[in-house]
């Protein structure tokens, strides 16, 4: 990725279907760059050093979220879900206000990471109460007091997930038409009856995100 779009620097010597590895990782990469913590910078590894008072329990039995970034990677997207439904019904709803008229600017990669570090700012650190801290990269600084996230917070970002759902979805099926404009989405090596997949939930790792891609072509691609 560089810094004015998901757009290569040359093009391959010779023009190529994307592999679904490719595709996994663009999906992934799109939708990391929309979460809030993904852009914070507050010394606490984007929410990983904060621990939580509480743990959130989860009524499928999967492991309790205990800090901060996983959170937001989990526990907001799921507060999504009690108010849209599960996957499919957000993916569709979310779909059918961008059709109805709500608006998403493609802008570039960086703007997408500043959209999300203004998030971050207000929704998580503000609203939380969080102070400033500085550490070097990749570590935790000193004094990070546990945080207090009640479904009431939780509830209360609601509409900024949805947000950042839809614009991650809205864009991530932008780029892939514009790959299927071309020859990314054919078949390689052509076959009678080629597989026209898109990832599994577990390969993407992007939660509700992918479910948007579905509105675009099927992708075909060496596996």
């Amino acid at each position: 990725m560089n810094e004015s779009d998901f757009t290569m620097a040359a093009p391959p010597d010779k023009p190529r279907p994307m592999t679904s590895q490719e595709l996994a990782f663009l999906i992934h990469f799109v939708g990391d760059i929309h979460q809030p913590l993904h852009s914070a910078n507050n010394g606490d590894r984007g929410g990983n050093c904060d621990n939580l008072t509480t743990s959130l329990k989860h009524s499928d039995g999967s492991k309790p979220t205990t800090e901060l970034h996983a959170a937001w990677d989990v526990d907001e997207v799921l507060a999504g879900f009690k108010v849209l439904g599960n996957e499919t019904a957000i993916a569709n709803a979310l779909f059918q206000r961008f059709k109805n008229g709500a608006s998403v600017q493609q802008l570039t990669p960086t703007d997408w990471a500043h959209e999300a570090y203004d998030l971050a700012k207000k929704d998580v650190y503000q609203k939380l109460g969080i102070p400033a801290h500085t550490a070097p990269p990749g570590q935790c600084a000193l004094g990070i007091k546990k945080v207090n996230v009640t479904q009431q917070y939780l509830d209360s970002n609601v509409p900024d997930v949805e947000t950042q759902l839809m614009r991650a979805g809205i864009r991530l099926s932008r780029i892939i038409n514009q790959i299927c404009a071309g020859a990314g989405c054919q078949a390689n090596p052509p076959r009678a009856k080629p597989s026209c997949v898109l990832p599994s939930k577990k390969a993407c790792r992007s939660k509700v995100v992918h479910s948007f891609s579905q509105s675009s072509p099927l992708l075909c691609g060496a596996s």
